[in-house]
């Protein structure tokens, strides 16, 4: 079954997860990943928090992973008539059942791949909005029955107004699941073990 989900806070944070205050069963190691994957987007660097992430779960496999991406500026190598410019920080982590969790990091001054992700995942666009009954004639979705499921999301969206929004989408298909394989190709040669200076 396919799913999508898109999340938009404002000045009020809402949730677009369901609770199930029925059950009462210990989670399962896929549900303890997924739930640690999301905790990540709390984890700072110094004094900086994340600006935006990505974090992905196998379907049929208990691993999952998240990535968080640090926006540090520096007036090292700014360009003329900017006073500093922007170096992203990355911090994977990955995690498998039965292993210890694999943190790794990149930054853009090391891996310029990085930089035109983030340019990427800029020009990344939202998805509709389409609300059952209202249009005709009904435009059914695709469904894909399986698939890595992806997360993107960012602290700094802006709306129409220019007032400041989170934002989250979630999706095992389509443009979403796309970019997220993206990533991957995009940083696969980019990751270290050690952790760059701010």
């Amino acid at each position: 079954m396919a799913f999508f989900s898109i999340t938009v806070f404002a000045s009020v944070l809402l949730s677009a997860t369901p609770v199930d205050m029925q059950s009462q069963r210990a989670p399962t190691v896929r549900q303890r990943m997924l739930m640690a994957s999301e905790a990540d987007a709390s984890f700072t660097l110094g004094r900086t928090t994340a600006s935006l992430g990505w974090r992905w779960s196998h379907p049929f496999e208990d691993a999952a992973g998240s990535v968080s991406v640090f926006v540090v500026r520096t007036a090292e190598g700014a360009p003329p008539g900017q006073p500093t410019r922007p170096v992203f920080i990355a911090r994977q982590v990955e995690r498998v059942s039965g292993a210890p969790e694999a943190i790794r990091w990149a930054d853009s001054d090391r891996c310029p791949s990085l930089l035109l992700l983030m340019h990427d995942f800029e020009a990344l666009q939202p998805p509709s909005t389409m609300i059952p009954g209202l249009t005709w004639p009904p435009q059914f979705p695709v469904i894909t029955l399986d698939g890595i499921g992806w997360t993107i999301w960012t602290r700094d969206a802006q709306q129409s107004d220019r007032s400041t929004a989170y934002v989250q989408m979630s999706s095992n298909a389509g443009e979403i699941a796309a970019w997220g394989r993206r990533s991957w190709e995009a940083l696969s040669e980019c990751w270290s073990e050690d952790q760059p200076s701010i």
